[in-house]
């Protein structure tokens, strides 16, 4: 199989790939934005090394690359005179050895210059300008190495660093470089990369990043045989290019559309663009390289291979010239193969043994790296998922913790409901005992008014007594319906006189017909008058009596009768009617009665006992 983004077509005819200067784009702006982004702790207030820095790094991204080296010979020179200005150092450096990459007499000048940067970079802390020194090394690796495998080793890299410091715009940019490297490789595994900066972008509202997200991933979908995906995303980079009115890459991306029309049958289409891409590519020999190696394989499949060749042998002067030779084995092969159809034995087998020779080259050094290269890869998706899974951890520690403030939060509003409750409900009972406590305690004193009268009148003649009365009301074999009003009176008075003997209603044998026989009235008569002078049964009458004086007992603090003993003493047949009974008139149970009289007298010290007689 061909390498360096060449797919094979219905016969032996390929398609070139996505042109270098997408890279370019990527890497020199992203050591644009390293620079401009945040301060370093190496920073000086040195205005000419700020200026010089700048402006290099413009330079570098508009690929004036000899423009660009004067800026970092000026900053190395900075960097003499000054020991002390880490960023002069650390920038020119970083300048001269990507702008060397592109000078072929400066070439050996690449390497040197950016791993000292890289270990400048570390010892001053600069995290950013460390991103930067990466992404200048795998772009070194990718165009004078020829090595996109040794390239992405770099780029994961200062993507791994970008992710662990936030650089969030580098982060993307670097996710396009590793995309591209993968294309140069025919592996579609980049596809993954190009759609994270596309969608980066869009959630960012970066357009750059979403440009060259969706100039990458067209490139990635018509390596897929995806024509119609490739050609969505390759118009929407088309808008994007002229809003942004990034015309010095108009020829990288008719180059691209121009591969994608190819690839869909429309020939007469892909040529226009590619001729349009070649007036658009004046001084960008990347961008002329790539637009000429797909020309001439759109010429090599209509049978054209002298035009073809004029094409190709552009193409291998540029990449001489400007030292960039990640497409040379494309070139090669397709001259050897267009002068093989011309009949040129000679030239073919010339340019057919070059081929191998670099592609043996290649090879040796893909070995070498392909067992690093997975080691980073692993590497980097085993960090993405500790990342998701550290994620996933503090997501479900604030559900937890969430849940957790409900719950407090929850238990607080319960705990003060209940204490307000609590108050209100104690507040209640201390005034009901005071209440019943003075109504016992009047109860008492009109009790003992009651019994002196009538000691009082009982040496006076009475007119009827209540056997009299009894025996009158027993005479009749049927019962009156109504009661006079003077008569309904004069039985209610004889019914509370009689009730003022504690005796009487505590009594457990007490019946209607024995409290009808001691007032000298019938049963009749008394439940009559009871429910409509009392409102309630004989039995209620005869039970609020008894809670009255339970409450009595209840009232005195110094009495101690057992609550049992108390519901004996009171007649009730069990301790269960009696703390109903109680609990219906008082709103609370005896024990509770009692526990409350108590703390009332522990509150009011100064209130009276009663006296005893």
């Amino acid at each position: 199989m061909e390498i360096f983004g060449i797919r094979q077509r219905t016969g032996n005819q390929a398609v070139s790939g996505l042109s270098a200067l997408i890279i370019l784009i990527g890497l020199t702006m992203l050591c644009s934005c390293a620079h401009i982004g945040s301060p370093s702790d190496s920073r000086t207030d040195n205005d000419d090394t700020e200026r010089l820095s700048t402006q290099g790094m413009i330079t570098l991204a508009l690929a004036s690359y000899r423009e660009a080296v004067e800026y970092g010979d000026s900053l190395m020179a900075i960097a003499s005179e000054n020991p002390s200005d880490t960023k002069a150092a650390i920038y020119g450096r970083i300048i001269i050895g990507q702008a060397c990459i592109f000078i072929p007499e400066r070439a050996t000048e690449c390497y040197p210059a950016l791993s000292e940067a890289e270990q400048l970079a570390i010892q001053a802390g600069d995290n950013e300008a460390l991103v930067s020194v990466y992404n200048g090394l795998g772009l070194y690796t990718l165009n004078r190495g020829m090595d996109p495998a040794g390239a992405l080793f770099y780029l994961f890299k200062g993507l791994d660093i970008a992710k662990k410091y936030g650089f969030s715009n580098l982060h993307a940019l670097l996710l396009t470089n590793i995309a591209v490297s993968y294309y140069l490789r025919n592996d579609p595994v980049g596809l993954h990369y190009a759609q994270e900066c596309y969608y980066y972008g869009k959630d960012n509202h970066n357009s750059m990043c979403v440009f060259i997200g969706a100039l990458t991933s067209a490139s990635f979908h018509k390596i897929n045989n995806d024509s119609d995906l490739a050609l969505r995303f390759i118009r929407e980079a088309e808008t994007l290019l002229h809003r942004l009115k990034l015309y010095n890459v108009t020829g990288d991306l008719y180059c691209t559309y121009a591969d994608i029309l190819y690839s869909r049958g429309d020939e007469a289409g892909a040529e226009e663009l590619y001729i349009k891409a070649l007036e658009e590519s004046a001084n960008m020999p990347e961008s002329e390289i790539e637009i000429h190696l797909g020309y001439a394989q759109l010429l090599a499949g209509q049978e054209n291979p002298r035009k073809a060749i004029v094409h190709l042998d552009s193409a291998l002067a540029i990449s001489s010239a400007s030292g960039y030779g990640i497409r040379r084995t494309d070139i090669l092969n397709l001259l050897s193969k267009s002068y093989s159809r011309l009949g040129n034995t000679a030239k073919a087998l010339h340019y057919s043994t070059l081929y191998n020779q670099e592609k043996d080259s290649i090879s040796r050094a893909e070995k070498e790296t392909n067992l690093e290269e997975s080691r980073i890869r692993y590497d980097y998706e085993r960090a993405e998922n500790a990342l998701m899974r550290q994620k996933i951890d503090l997501l479900q520690k604030d559900r937890a913790l969430n849940w957790l403030i409900s719950l407090i939060l929850i238990v607080v509003c319960v705990t003060v409901t209940l204490v307000i409750l609590y108050r209100r409900k104690s507040r209640l009972y201390s005034a009901i005992v005071k209440q019943t406590a003075d109504a016992v305690r009047n109860e008492k004193l009109l009790r003992e008014t009651i019994r002196d009268l009538e000691r009082r009148m009982a040496s006076g003649p009475a007119s009827t007594t209540p056997r009299e009365e009894e025996s009158h009301d027993t005479d009749s074999s049927q019962p009156s319906s109504t009661i006079t009003p003077e008569k309904q009176d004069e039985i209610i008075s004889r019914l509370e006189s009689l009730m003022l003997d504690v005796s009487v209603y505590t009594d457990n044998d007490i019946t209607k017909d024995k409290v009808a026989r001691l007032i000298g009235t019938n049963r009749t008569y008394l439940s009559r008058i009871i429910n409509d002078h009392y409102g309630m049964t004989f039995t209620q009458f005869i039970n609020s009596l008894r809670i009255k004086e339970a409450i009595r007992i209840l009232s005195d603090t110094d009495d101690d009768t057992p609550l049992k003993a108390i519901s004996h003493q009171l007649g009730f047949n069990s301790m269960s009617t009696f703390y109903s009974r109680f609990a219906a008139e008082t709103g609370m149970t005896p024990a509770t009665y009692r526990t409350e009289a108590r703390q009332l007298l522990d509150k009011q010290p100064e209130y009276p006992h009663e006296e005893e007689d």
